[in-house]
C-alpha cells in the first residue's frame, strides 16, 4: 500500500515539475524558436544571393526564378526548405522573397541585422535583407 502511494505521489510531483516548466520557460522557448527561424531565414537568403551573384557572373543577368538557380544543382544543390517558416518563396525584381513569416520572427530578423524592428519595406541597396513585418515577408536584394 505504501508503494502504491508513493508511486501517485510521484506522478503528481511529476506533473507538477512538467506543469510549472512549460508554464514559466514557455516564453523562453518560444523566443529562442523565433530566434533560430530568424537565423535559418538569413542563411537561406545568404545562400540564394550568393548563388545569384555566381549566376551572375557566369551568364551575364540575375536568375529570373528559382529554378535557374537549381537547375542541374548548377548554383544550388536543391530549392531552399522553407518548412516552419513561410508559406512561398520566389526571386522577384532581383530580389528573393519569402512570403507568410510569422511577425515575431520578422521582429527578430529586423533586430539581428540592425533594422528597426518594426516595419522595413524592401529597398534597392544590393546586399540588403530583412522583413516587411506588416506584409510579412523576408526579403534578401542581391
Amino acid at each position: 500500500m505504501t508503494t502504491i502511494i508513493l508511486t501517485v505521489l510521484g506522478f503528481l510531483l511529476a506533473a507538477g515539475a512538467a506543469f510549472m516548466a512549460f508554464s514559466y520557460g514557455g516564453s523562453a522557448f518560444d523566443q529562442s524558436y523565433d530566434q533560430s527561424a530568424s537565423a535559418s531565414l538569413v542563411a537561406t537568403g545568404s545562400s540564394v544571393a550568393a548563388g545569384a551573384h555566381m549566376y551572375l557572373t557566369q551568364e551575364g543577368s540575375f536568375p529570373a526564378d528559382l529554378d535557374e538557380l537549381t537547375f542541374s544543382g548548377g548554383y544550388l544543390p536543391a530549392e531552399p526548405t522553407i518548412t516552419g517558416m513561410g508559406t512561398a518563396q520566389a526571386i522577384v525584381a532581383e530580389r528573393y522573397e519569402i512570403a507568410g513569416i510569422d511577425s515575431r520572427v520578422c521582429y527578430e530578423v529586423n533586430s539581428s541585422v540592425d533594422q528597426n524592428g518594426d516595419v522595413v519595406t524592401a529597398g534597392s541597396r544590393p546586399g540588403q535583407l530583412g522583413c516587411n513585418t506588416k506584409d510579412r515577408v523576408f526579403y534578401v536584394n542581391f
